[in-house]
Protein backbone atom coordinates (compact mmCIF):
# COMPACT_ATOMS: atom_id res chain seq x y z
CA UNK A 1 0.00 0.00 0.00
CA UNK A 2 1.43 3.28 -0.56
CA UNK A 3 0.28 6.65 1.14
CA UNK A 4 1.25 9.85 -1.20
CA UNK A 5 0.11 13.30 -1.29
CA UNK A 6 1.10 13.54 2.78
CA UNK A 7 2.74 14.68 5.96
CA UNK A 8 4.63 11.57 7.26
CA UNK A 9 6.60 12.97 10.12
CA UNK A 10 9.08 9.93 10.28
CA UNK A 11 10.73 10.74 13.67
CA UNK A 12 14.03 9.24 12.22
CA UNK A 13 17.27 10.38 13.10
CA UNK A 14 17.10 12.69 11.08
CA UNK A 15 13.63 14.00 11.76
CA UNK A 16 12.60 13.84 8.28
CA UNK A 17 9.09 14.89 7.15
CA UNK A 18 8.22 13.27 3.23
CA UNK A 19 4.95 12.72 1.23
CA UNK A 20 4.86 9.27 0.70
CA UNK A 21 5.19 5.91 2.92
CA UNK A 22 5.25 2.57 1.09
CA UNK A 23 3.78 -0.21 4.09
CA UNK A 24 4.09 -3.88 2.77
CA UNK A 25 3.27 -7.64 4.61
CA UNK A 26 2.21 -4.47 7.68
CA UNK A 27 5.65 -2.81 7.75
CA UNK A 28 7.27 0.83 6.71
CA UNK A 29 9.08 -0.44 3.27
CA UNK A 30 10.00 2.92 2.25
CA UNK A 31 9.85 6.60 3.56
CA UNK A 32 10.51 9.17 1.34
CA UNK A 33 9.33 11.07 -2.25
CA UNK A 34 6.16 10.01 -4.36
CA UNK A 35 8.78 10.08 -7.58
CA UNK A 36 11.46 7.29 -5.49
CA UNK A 37 9.16 4.60 -5.09
CA UNK A 38 8.78 1.48 -7.86
CA UNK A 39 5.06 0.26 -7.00
CA UNK A 40 3.97 -2.95 -7.28
CA UNK A 41 1.33 -4.07 -10.11
CA UNK A 42 -2.21 -3.30 -8.52
CA UNK A 43 -0.52 -1.95 -5.56
CA UNK A 44 -3.45 0.12 -4.01
CA UNK A 45 -2.45 3.89 -3.61
CA UNK A 46 -4.34 6.32 -0.88
CA UNK A 47 -3.78 10.09 -1.55
CA UNK A 48 -3.77 11.62 1.74
CA UNK A 49 -4.51 14.86 0.45
CA UNK A 50 -1.96 16.54 2.30
CA UNK A 51 -3.20 15.07 6.04
CA UNK A 52 -0.26 14.16 8.50
CA UNK A 53 0.96 10.55 9.18
CA UNK A 54 2.52 9.52 12.47
CA UNK A 55 3.69 6.11 11.70
CA UNK A 56 4.25 3.86 14.60
CA UNK A 57 2.84 5.93 17.22
CA UNK A 58 1.03 4.33 19.88
CA UNK A 59 -1.43 6.53 21.72
CA UNK A 60 -0.85 5.57 25.28
CA UNK A 61 -1.51 9.05 26.86
CA UNK A 62 -2.70 9.85 30.52
CA UNK A 63 -5.74 12.28 31.71
CA UNK A 64 -3.32 14.08 33.97
CA UNK A 65 -5.68 16.24 35.70
CA UNK A 66 -8.49 13.01 36.06
CA UNK A 67 -5.21 11.31 38.05
CA UNK A 68 -4.40 14.50 40.50
CA UNK A 69 -7.96 14.49 41.17
CA UNK A 70 -8.07 10.95 42.18
CA UNK A 71 -5.20 11.47 44.04
CA UNK A 72 -7.28 13.98 46.06
CA UNK A 73 -9.84 11.88 46.72
CA UNK A 74 -10.56 9.38 50.21
CA UNK A 75 -9.90 6.21 48.49
CA UNK A 76 -12.21 3.55 50.26
CA UNK A 77 -11.72 0.69 47.13
CA UNK A 78 -11.32 -2.97 49.42
CA UNK A 79 -12.57 -1.48 52.52
CA UNK A 80 -14.21 -5.02 54.05
CA UNK A 81 -17.22 -3.24 55.54
CA UNK A 82 -19.63 -0.33 55.56
CA UNK A 83 -18.36 0.40 58.95
CA UNK A 84 -14.88 0.44 57.43
CA UNK A 85 -15.44 3.34 55.25
CA UNK A 86 -18.26 5.27 57.57
CA UNK A 87 -14.59 5.29 59.73
CA UNK A 88 -12.37 6.28 56.98
CA UNK A 89 -14.52 9.34 56.19
CA UNK A 90 -14.88 10.56 60.06
CA UNK A 91 -10.95 10.26 59.82
CA UNK A 92 -10.55 12.34 57.05
CA UNK A 93 -13.83 14.93 58.04
CA UNK A 94 -11.95 15.39 61.66
CA UNK A 95 -8.95 17.00 59.29
CA UNK A 96 -11.14 18.98 57.31
CA UNK A 97 -12.51 22.68 58.00
CA UNK A 98 -16.23 23.29 58.28
CA UNK A 99 -17.76 23.45 55.09
CA UNK A 100 -15.24 21.94 53.34
CA UNK A 101 -16.05 19.05 50.71
CA UNK A 102 -14.45 15.82 50.81
CA UNK A 103 -14.47 13.33 47.89
CA UNK A 104 -14.27 9.66 47.72
CA UNK A 105 -14.25 6.99 45.59
CA UNK A 106 -14.07 3.19 44.85
CA UNK A 107 -15.98 1.78 47.19
CA UNK A 108 -18.20 -1.69 46.42
CA UNK A 109 -20.43 -3.22 48.62
CA UNK A 110 -19.87 -6.76 46.69
CA UNK A 111 -16.92 -6.71 48.77
CA UNK A 112 -18.92 -6.25 51.80
CA UNK A 113 -20.22 -9.17 54.31
CA UNK A 114 -23.77 -9.47 52.35
CA UNK A 115 -23.10 -8.21 49.60
CA UNK A 116 -25.80 -5.78 50.04
CA UNK A 117 -25.78 -2.05 49.11
CA UNK A 118 -25.86 0.04 52.51
CA UNK A 119 -29.55 1.52 52.78
CA UNK A 120 -28.33 2.79 56.24
CA UNK A 121 -24.16 3.07 57.00
CA UNK A 122 -23.37 2.35 60.50
CA UNK A 123 -20.79 5.26 61.33
CA UNK A 124 -18.80 6.97 64.09
CA UNK A 125 -19.91 9.54 66.26
CA UNK A 126 -17.46 11.89 64.72
CA UNK A 127 -19.44 11.18 61.35
CA UNK A 128 -22.66 11.96 62.14
CA UNK A 129 -22.74 15.44 60.52
CA UNK A 130 -21.19 14.84 57.53
CA UNK A 131 -23.12 15.52 54.61
CA UNK A 132 -22.71 12.84 51.59
CA UNK A 133 -23.86 13.19 47.68
CA UNK A 134 -23.24 10.55 45.30
CA UNK A 135 -23.45 10.56 41.65
CA UNK A 136 -26.76 9.67 41.82
CA UNK A 137 -28.11 11.31 43.96
CA UNK A 138 -28.01 14.21 47.18
CA UNK A 139 -28.53 12.95 50.57
CA UNK A 140 -28.34 14.95 54.03
CA UNK A 141 -25.71 12.72 55.83
CA UNK A 142 -24.03 9.07 55.48
CA UNK A 143 -26.98 7.07 57.15
CA UNK A 144 -29.56 8.26 54.29
CA UNK A 145 -27.51 6.94 50.97
CA UNK A 146 -29.31 4.78 49.41
CA UNK A 147 -28.46 3.08 45.98
CA UNK A 148 -30.29 -0.23 43.99
CA UNK A 149 -28.97 -3.36 45.52
CA UNK A 150 -26.21 -4.87 43.89
CA UNK A 151 -24.89 -1.53 41.92
CA UNK A 152 -21.63 -0.09 42.49
CA UNK A 153 -20.89 3.42 43.61
CA UNK A 154 -18.14 4.40 42.54
CA UNK A 155 -17.69 8.24 44.40
CA UNK A 156 -19.21 10.16 47.12
CA UNK A 157 -18.65 13.42 48.41
CA UNK A 158 -18.76 14.17 52.42
CA UNK A 159 -19.14 18.42 54.05
CA UNK A 160 -17.08 18.12 56.50
CA UNK A 161 -19.14 19.78 59.61
CA UNK A 162 -16.67 21.70 61.14
CA UNK A 163 -17.02 20.93 64.49
CA UNK A 164 -14.58 18.64 66.76
CA UNK A 165 -14.86 14.57 66.55
CA UNK A 166 -16.99 13.33 69.64
CA UNK A 167 -14.53 10.96 71.71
Amino acid sequence: MILSNGRIYTIDARDRIVDTLVVRDGRVAFAGRRRDVNPTPGEPEIDLGGRAVLPGLIDAHGHLMHLARLRLTLDVARLPSEAACAERVAARAANVSKGQWIAGRGWDQNRWPGALFPARVPRPRRARSSGLAGSDRRARDLGQFRGAPGRRHRSAYARSSGRPPRA
